[in-house]
């Protein structure tokens, strides 16, 4: 189901963004998608605009290829992730994993404001791209810059093949109160009679599409799980079977064919 669409908030009328991860594509099939899409610059928001496995998408040879394909590339570092979560806020505690609260706590800097506003002011000049590393949205900071730019009426379209962009849908236990957007404990989990076990359990119901295994979405959910070896749990038996098992008579040992012949009998004699 789509998402409703918010009101768009001054500036930013006409801007057309898309998100996508360079991933382990090649350089040429990066920017034929971009093509596909007729964007016209790249932003990027990796801190390091750099990748020891993926080289090809380090800022100057990456740059150069985007500049012979006619298309314009600007490193836009304070859109940019890894950052420290506060210690002095519980703002944005519905995040479980540390860097995307604290890009999440950093969202509300100023910073965060003016890297947006760098990110505006391209979109005036024709479609633009976000680019970070990672493949998956959900596992990448640039699925809150969508939520940001949400909250300002801009829908981001997250790349998914030359042909399919899909509409970006805000995450679902973010707050969105004006252009400010945080993501608070859920509601369910700030119950205080709540068992233990069941406030530290990761909720999929709360949309929590966060970090490696959560964030693809728990598809493991109802699977045995492992135990510390690695190796699955099987049921045991109940304690009153293994108590039987253990009490459960002998039969009587036969004689080996050795002991029955003629000369063992007599010497036994």
């Amino acid at each position: 189901m789509p998402a409703k669409q918010r009101p768009l908030a001054r500036g930013w009328s006409g801007a057309e963004i898309f998100a996508v991860g360079h991933s382990t594509r090649t350089a040429k099939e990066l920017i034929e998608l971009l093509r596909a899409h007729g964007v016209a610059t790249l932003a990027d928001i990796r801190t390091v605009p750099r990748s020891r496995t993926n080289p090809q998408f380090n800022l100057e040879p990456f740059g150069r290829a985007l500049a012979k394909a006619g298309l314009r590339h600007v490193h836009l570092a304070e859109l940019g992730g890894r950052r420290k979560a506060r210690r002095d806020s519980d703002l944005n505690a519905g995040w479980r994993n540390a860097s995307f609260r604290g890009f999440a706590d950093y969202v509300q800097s100023e910073g965060f404001a003016r890297g947006l506003e760098a990110l505006r002011k391209l979109a005036k000049q024709g479609p633009v791209a976000i680019m970070c590393a990672e493949g998956n949205r959900w596992r990448c900071h640039r699925s809150l810059v969508a939520d940001a730019l949400y909250a300002r009426g801009v829908v981001v379209q997250h790349i998914e093949s030359a042909t399919r962009a899909r509409p970006h849908t805000p995450t679902p236990f973010a707050r969105i109160r004006g252009l400010k957007v945080t993501y608070p404990v859920p509601r369910a989990e700030r119950r205080s009679d709540a068992p233990p076990a069941q406030q530290n359990r990761r909720s999929t119901a709360d949309g929590r599409r966060q970090t490696a295994a959560a964030e693809a979405l728990a598809e493991s959910d109802g699977a045995p799980r492992n135990g510390p070896s690695g190796r699955r749990r099987t049921a045991s038996a109940p304690k009153a079977q293994v108590k039987q098992r253990a009490h459960r008579p002998r039969p009587p040992r036969r004689p080996s064919p050795k002991s029955l012949r003629p000369s063992r009998i007599r010497n036994r004699r």
